[in-house]
């Protein structure tokens, strides 16, 4: 449980600045500077890998609450992969991103346990939202953990 613990505030200082990450899985470097742009704002640290590979050492060592992945990413795999990879990390919010996001896909996502689907190009507003729910997760995960620690603490600090 404090291991936990460690990774989230480890993730949610973002090595240090005090931003929550939000991992983006995109080989378009042009998509990544337009996700920086507007989530600049939001106290949010974009790190932008191009392939699945990159995506696991970094969901790894960040421990984000929020990954958006593009339908379109380099080498093989894709976001199907990633969720199938969630109960590993479990605290992370997974949204896709795609040029075409019709209904087809919308329902696909949500099927398989995904978050939702923003289409490209970005929109100020549908960034922000989920900027938003990455940054309530982090703070539910974080309150979960810490209750979970105070009451195994307490239950061992009992004199028997």
């Amino acid at each position: 449980m404090a291991q936990r613990a460690e990774r989230i505030d480890r993730g949610l200082g973002s090595l240090g600045t005090g931003r929550l990450p939000v991992v983006f899985v995109s080989a378009s470097t042009e998509d990544a500077r337009a996700l920086r742009e507007i989530a600049g704002s939001s106290r949010s640290l974009v790190v932008n890998v191009p392939d699945l590979t990159g995506a696991r050492a970094v969901i790894d060592k960040l421990c984000p609450s929020l990954v958006l992945c593009d339908t379109e990413i380099e080498g093989q795999g894709s976001w199907r992969d990633l969720l199938g990879e969630h109960d590993s990390h479990p605290g992370f919010t997974l949204v896709v991103v795609s040029r075409h996001a019709d209904e087809a896909l919308r329902v696909e996502v949500l099927d398989l346990g995904g978050s939702g689907v923003i289409e490209k190009p970005f929109a100020v507003a549908d960034i922000e939202r989920v900027i938003g729910l990455g940054s309530q997760g982090a703070r539910e995960e974080r309150g979960v953990v810490a209750r979970k620690s105070v009451l195994h603490a307490a239950r061992w600090s009992r004199p028997r």
